[in-house]
């Protein structure tokens, strides 16, 4: 529609300070969402050593195959937090 905008979700993690601030369009991020599944199902098909690739280097290759902005930036946020929730000494 003309002059209509998309809804739009902010997530906000951590302090106001120091947070992590994302804000991405509900419409851009179902048009990515369909363009990653289908990359994602001609991807697992074709290649022989996708099932024996890790998480990050999965998400790697998709996102250099396609331009998803939004689903890069919330794939970035979740790979970026660390795996232990141990407290460090």
């Amino acid at each position: 529609m003309v002059g209509s905008s998309s809804p739009r979700v902010q997530v906000m993690v951590g302090s106001s300070s120091r947070g992590f601030r994302l804000s991405m369009s509900m419409d851009d991020v179902y048009e990515e969402r369909v363009t990653a599944n289908s990359l994602l199902e001609r991807l697992s098909q074709e290649e022989e050593t996708w099932q024996s690739k890790g998480t990050a280097e999965r998400w790697m290759e998709v996102l250099q195959t396609a331009d998803l902005p939004n689903i890069q930036a919330a794939v970035s946020f979740v790979l970026s937090i660390p795996s232990s929730t141990g407290r460090m000494v």
